[in-house]
């Protein structure tokens, strides 16, 4: 069990009198503000916040609360005129905030402290680091209780100097690690996901589909395809143009922005037109409409050709329907016969060089008594079941990542998911929080002879090895399209600004597709 304490701060420069109910007293710590603590460890946050609500309206200034609860939970509230105005909650290794502008104007920082304030909140995911470097670069006392006022000589807030220092030394480390990825193309428009209707097209790699900016009227049913072509260095070819003529169907100007989707059913299939984030502007069940507005997306098999790149984000996809919900025979068997109730969801699955995993949450109880662990299915390359996994978990705080990939790494019998390590002989969780906990993908490959782990991040691509010791990174722009390597370990990052049709806005003229080169081989 760790510490256990609460706290309120304000600043009360002038002295104003006000009266504080019994079991509460007044410590000076910082030069003009009032720290307000239990005189005995009674840890009643609520009641700390009502005093909070009290005294911001009654002194007319911000109130600060700190609740820290087992080394696990830090909570920083702020209170203005008896209203809880903004919050910074870091809790289980995550961390949210709400209104951090009137965080900053509350605990009265400069430009140049609130910088590295905003930048321990995003980044500082451990509630034991967080208290105390937020503490040191606002000058308040949040790690204080009345024993440790009255035992300990203090100091009660750490040193600035040295958090700016270790955080410089950080950004310094990284940056020498880091470096620009090459931009091979770009050009103005957007990556688009309208649906079409499956054809042996899809059987090639490297197509993307864009809307562009036109000199024209702006027409989002204007679609062009690229696919990546080979060459000393890949390029995008045009290979099709088809139009859509969405403003017909949703009597809406050509510039709405539009999401396409079908939905099958047992009696046929559903289009659906949507305006993000969910207006519905169109939909039909006519079967020769929807292959009609479907089909002009399929391209011309003749326009295609074989790509000797080796594109990691289609080799490793596999259809979740392919597979059955409970294929361990083993456990099924032995829920029935102890009579346990389980509830078991799939949440991902990909192909892990020869292995095909599953990952999922899956939670058994009986008898009063409840379990929840993380569930990793393994098949072979053809879908022979092998084994099941169970790793025991805390539910929403080791587990799952929703949005980051996972990978599998056999030498060690580990799975790599979010910033947790799973593994899987001694049934145990460890946390790298200097991993990211959010990604797009982790892929597998050797470099140099030397095994590797390709991380692709909001920004970067990270380089890491077995270890996750970060090796190198690469910067970049856009979402993740494409990612595919050549033999000559030169990895190729196709970006777009954002995907039209899937956020609240449409593609615009400063929208941009890119492809990267990463030359791998020079780590």
């Amino acid at each position: 069990m760790g510490t256990k304490l609460c706290n309120l701060n304000i600043y009360n420069p002038e002295k104003k009198p006000y009266e504080l109910e019994a079991g509460y007293s007044v410590v000076h710590i910082a030069d003009g503000w009032d720290t307000i603590l239990e005189d005995e460890m009674v840890l009643n946050y609520n009641k700390m916040a009502r005093i909070a609500r009290k005294f911001s309206k009654e002194l007319n200034s911000p109130a600060i609360t700190v609740n820290y609860f087992d080394d696990d939970v830090f909570i920083l509230d702020i209170t203005k005129d008896g209203k809880k105005a903004a919050y910074h909650v870091v809790k289980y290794d995550n961390s949210f905030s709400k209104k951090i502008p009137i965080i900053i104007e509350a605990l009265r920082l400069d430009d140049k402290d609130a910088k590295v304030f905003k930048h321990i909140m995003r980044n500082e995911k451990e509630a034991s680091k967080a208290i105390d470097k937020l503490s040191a670069i606002c000058g308040i006392p949040f790690y204080v209780d009345m024993m440790i006022f009255k035992e300990t000589k203090g100091p009660f807030i750490s040193d600035k100097a040295a958090v700016i220092e270790e955080i410089n030394s950080k950004k310094k480390k990284y940056k020498n690690k880091s470096q620009k990825a090459e931009l091979l193309e770009e050009f103005p428009g957007a990556v688009v996901k309208y649906y079409t209707i499956p054809s042996n097209s899809d059987n090639y790699s490297g197509i993307i589909r864009t809307v562009e900016p036109d000199e024209d009227e702006l027409d989002y049913g204007k679609v062009h395809c690229y696919q990546v072509a080979d060459g000393a260095v890949p390029t995008l070819r045009k290979v099709h143009d088809y139009y859509i003529p969405i403003h017909e169907y949703t009597k809406k100007p050509k510039n709405t922005n539009v999401c396409i989707n079908k939905d099958d059913h047992l009696i046929g299939a559903t289009l659906h037109m949507t305006e993000p984030p969910f207006w519905g502007l169109y939909v039909t069940s006519d079967k020769d409409t929807i292959n009609k507005i479907l089909g002009s997306g399929i391209i011309p098999e003749e326009n295609l050709s074989n790509s000797t790149y080796y594109f990691a984000d289609e080799a490793s996809k596999v259809d979740m329907e392919l597979f059955p919900k409970e294929p361990n025979k083993g456990l099924a068997e032995s829920v029935q016969k102890d009579d346990k109730h389980v509830h078991y969801t799939a949440l991902a699955i990909k192909k892990n060089n020869d292995v095909i995993i599953r990952i999922g949450t899956y939670f058994e109880k009986s008898s009063g008594k409840f379990e929840a662990f993380a569930r990793f299915d393994f098949w072979n390359e053809d879908h022979v079941f092998i084994e099941t996994k169970l790793v025991p978990i805390e539910y929403g705080v080791n587990f799952p990542f929703i949005g980051s990939d996972f990978t599998y790494i056999k030498e060690k019998q580990e799975i790599v998911y979010g910033h947790c390590i799973y593994n899987l002989k001694e049934k145990t969780v460890t946390k790298n929080l200097q991993f990211p906990e959010k990604n797009t993908f982790i892929e597998k490959r050797v470099i140099n002879g030397k095994k590797c782990l390709i991380v692709g991040t909001s920004r970067y691509i990270q380089i890491y090895d077995y270890d996750l010791n970060l090796l190198n990174a690469y910067s970049l722009f856009g979402k993740y399209i494409k990612w595919f390597y050549d033999d000559e370990d030169n990895m190729y990052v196709i970006t777009s600004s954002m995907i039209h049709g899937t956020e609240s806005r449409g593609m615009n003229a400063k929208d941009k597709v890119r492809m990267y080169k990463i030359e791998l081989s020079k780590l």
